[in-house]
């Protein structure tokens, strides 16, 4: 039955007022000449709290560890409790992942595995009323591939990256060939691929082709998708930094491509434009590395 509503711990933490001050918020900040903010005061959080187990390193597109669930805290100060929003569905036996907030705090979109689904759906939950339904209304459809790293486009789309390799089935489909998905090249497990949902149509179009993974899609100022893409080429053999439009139009190297260091995840932009990223070697890291701050300008 799919989607009925009925240790040690790593957790990812968004900041609901973001970077702005919301009438909901009781905030403050202020932006150091580094383009550093700092919010003082209490203000929601919603975080994905995961066992361990479940991070991999970077070329692990899809990970899933029973345990993992949706937290939501109404002050940031440490005498708050946080909730459980998803332990009625996933019952301890579940999983969370990539909790991403819109644009006016009103939503969050995020992955979530039940004990009888078969792969990683998107999620939407209301800030308001900290309900929460899936996106994707066709269990079939939803059950056709893992959904992880979801963020909202500026039109209400959303993003995220994908094992269903939509228009690559499509295709093949067209020629006469087997329908298979294709393995990254450590031929390990199909390869995550970026797509575009828009809820209102349940369209789903997919916008990247890359022979390995495309990880950890956000959206910049201008509009524009950046993105961690698995990329190797003769000795090169890491994650450097792309962008591209939603159409899937215009795909570039913004960083990484010669600089040092190995592998970019998880790239922010930051109010002055430079980009945060975690920084870590291809492999036996747990996703653990330091983060750095990059003046992609002046590929700095």
């Amino acid at each position: 039955m799919k989607r009925n509503f009925t240790h040690i711990w790593v957790a990812t933490v968004i900041v609901l007022c973001a970077l702005l001050v919301l009438p909901s918020c009781k905030t403050g900040s202020s932006t150091s000449s580094e383009g550093f903010t700092t919010i003082n005061g209490d203000f929601p959080v919603v975080y994905a709290q995961r066992n361990l187990d479940a991070i991999g390193d970077p070329t692990d597109g899809v990970t899933f560890s029973a345990g993992g669930d949706l937290m939501y805290k109404d002050a940031s100060i440490p005498v708050i409790l946080p909730m459980n929003i998803t332990a009625a569905y996933t019952q301890g036996q579940g999983d969370v992942s990539d909790p991403s907030v819109n644009f006016d705090a009103t939503k969050v979109v995020f992955s979530m595995r039940g004990p009888n689904d078969e792969t990683f759906s998107l999620w939407e939950m209301d800030v308001a009323t900290k309900q929460y339904i899936p996106l994707i209304t066709d269990n079939v459809v939803a059950e056709f591939g893992d959904d992880v790293d979801p963020a909202y486009l500026p039109d209400g789309r959303i993003v995220f990256t994908s094992n269903r390799q939509k228009r690559m089935q499509e295709m093949m489909t067209d020629q006469n060939i087997a329908k298979h998905k294709t393995l990254d090249e450590y031929e390990r497990e199909p390869a995550l691929q970026l797509h575009v949902l828009d809820p209102a149509t349940q369209d789903i179009t997919q916008i990247s082709f890359n022979q390995s993974h495309d990880r950890n899609p956000t959206v910049l100022k201008d509009g524009r998708i950046m993105f961690s893409r698995w990329d190797h080429l003769a000795n090169r053999n890491h994650f450097p930094i792309f962008t591209v439009n939603p159409d899937g139009t215009d795909l570039f190297v913004l960083y990484g491509a010669f600089s040092p260091g190995n592998s970019f995840l998880h790239p922010m932009e930051q109010r002055n434009g430079r980009i945060m990223s975690t920084l870590m070697p291809l492999s036996g890291t747990d996703e653990g590395g330091t983060i750095v701050s990059i003046d992609t300008a002046n590929y700095s």
